[in-house]
C-alpha cells in the first residue's frame, strides 16, 4: 500500500497541553505541519456537562482558526459522573444518552 503524505492528518491530543495554553498550541501545532487535533470535551467546551452546540462551534471555530481540523474527541466520560454499565438502570440510561449526545457533537 503507497500512503501519500498529502493523505496523512498529522493531528496532536489537547490532553497535551493545559486548556490556558490552547491558542499557542494550536499555532504552534499548525507550525510544525499538524494537520489535526484530538478535541477534550473536559478542555473544550469549558463545562462538558453542560456543553452547548454554542461551545462546540466555538472550539470547531478555535481549531479552524488555526487551519487546524477538529478530527477526534477523547476522554469522553471525564468530568461527567453517574456513567456506569453495571450499577442499575438510570446510571445505564445516562450512560447510552451521554454516547448519543458524543455521537451528536461528533456529527456538527
Amino acid at each position: 500500500m503507497d500512503i501519500s503524505s498529502q493523505s496523512l492528518i498529522y493531528a496532536a491530543s489537547q490532553l497535551a497541553w493545559p486548556a490556558a495554553s490552547d491558542d499557542a498550541a494550536l499555532s504552534a501545532l499548525k507550525q510544525h505541519g499538524y494537520t489535526g487535533v484530538e478535541l477534550v470535551p473536559a478542555k473544550a467546551f469549558q463545562s462538558w456537562p453542560d456543553a452547548t452546540d454554542a461551545h462546540v462551534q466555538a472550539a470547531r471555530q478555535r481549531c479552524d482558526a488555526h487551519g487546524l481540523r477538529a478530527v477526534s474527541m477523547q476522554a469522553l466520560f471525564f468530568g461527567v459522573n453517574g456513567l456506569h454499565v453495571f450499577q442499575g438502570d438510570d446510571e445505564r440510561n445516562n450512560l447510552l444518552a451521554h454516547i448519543l449526545r458524543c455521537s451528536k457533537i461528533a456529527d456538527h
